[in-house]
């Protein structure tokens, strides 16, 4: 299962926030795509600044926690850190590449990199 996979399956867990922040930050601990690490810490700043013991509100409208001892399911808030965070990892699942990649990629890293290569001048040897 990769990271994003994961952040996902968390996401979609039926738990309180109290037991929810502490899991979301070991897997921003564990990233290695710094996108991912910024959209997590996003999300936990988010779920630890609501106050989401209070009546419901159109602030905190769409989460299905209500109060932080009632578990819930944070995957489809309409809170914009957690939407941001559910679409960039369900878009890298789909994509089925390694956080590793990702971020290579992000950083300049080429796939194939005989292609680039020859794209910049480079001739393969004679077999």
């Amino acid at each position: 299962m990769t990271t994003y996979e994961e952040v996902i399956a968390e996401m979609k867990e039926l738990r309180t926030v109290k037991a929810r922040i502490p899991k979301l930050g070991k897997l921003m601990n564990a990233a290695q795509d710094a996108q991912l690490k910024r959209l997590l810490q996003d999300a936990v700043t988010v779920m630890q600044s609501l106050d989401l013991a209070k009546a419901p509100s159109p602030r905190n409208k769409g989460v299905a926690v209500r109060g932080k001892t009632t578990p819930g399911a944070i995957y489809g808030a309409t809170f914009p850190p957690l939407v941001k965070l559910s679409e960039y990892c369900e878009a890298r699942a789909q994509a089925q590449k390694p956080a590793w990649q990702v971020e290579a990629e992000r950083q300049g890293w080429v796939s194939d990199w005989k292609a680039e290569a020859t794209r910049n001048g480079w001739t393969p040897p004679a077999p």
